[in-house]
C-alpha cells in the first residue's frame, strides 16, 4: 500500500475523534469548573448577517410550582481568561426563591423554567467563539436567539 493510501486511512480513521476533540480544544483557554460547578457551552452555528443577531442566555432551575409567580436571585459576572482575551460568565450565589402568595386552586402543581431575575444577559451573536458559563450543577442555561429587521425603523419626531 502506498504512503498515500496508508496517510488516508489515517485520517479516515482519525475524522470522529478529531471532529469531536475540535470543541475541546476550543475550551481549552478555559478554566475548569469548580467542584460543585458545571460548565456550559454555547456554540453557535455560523449564519449570515451575524450582526443582526443577539443571544438572550437565561439561568433558571426547572421547578415544580403553582399558579404564583416565581423567581430567585443571583448574578451572572463577567470574567475574562488572563492573556487571551476572552470572556465568560460565573453565576455565583444563588438567592432564595421568591413568589407571589396568592391562594391557587387545587391541581395547580406544573413543571415551569423559573428564571434568575438578575442573570439574565443579551449578548452579540459570535459563531466564531464558544459562550460559556459556570453555574452550580443544579442550576440550567438555556437561550433564545432574537433577529433585528433588516432595515431600521425611523423614530417619529415630536
Amino acid at each position: 500500500m502506498s504512503t498515500l493510501a496508508n496517510a488516508a486511512t489515517v485520517l479516515l480513521m482519525l475524522g470522529p475523534t478529531m471532529a469531536s476533540a475540535a470543541p475541546n480544544a476550543a475550551l481549552a483557554p478555559f478554566p475548569q469548573p469548580e467542584p460543585g460547578q458545571v460548565r456550559h457551552v454555547i456554540q453557535l452555528p455560523a449564519r449570515a448577517e451575524e450582526p443582526r443577531f443577539q443571544v438572550e442566555i437565561q439561568v433558571g432551575k426547572t421547578l415544580t410550582i403553582d399558579c404564583n409567580h416565581y423567581a430567585f436571585g443571583g448574578e451572572l459576572v463577567e470574567r475574562h481568561v488572563p492573556g487571551w482575551g476572552y470572556d465568560y460568565f460565573v453565576y455565583g450565589k444563588e438567592h432564595p426563591l421568591v413568589s407571589t402568595e396568592k391562594a391557587c386552586p387545587p391541581d395547580s402543581e406544573r413543571s415551569a423554567f423559573v428564571q434568575a431575575v438578575d442573570a439574565n444577559r443579551m449578548l452579540r451573536y459570535n459563531s466564531r467563539m464558544p459562550i460559556v458559563i459556570y453555574t452550580p450543577a443544579d442550576i440550567e442555561v438555556r437561550y433564545m436567539l432574537w433577529r433585528a429587521d433588516a432595515d431600521p425603523m425611523p423614530a417619529e419626531r415630536l
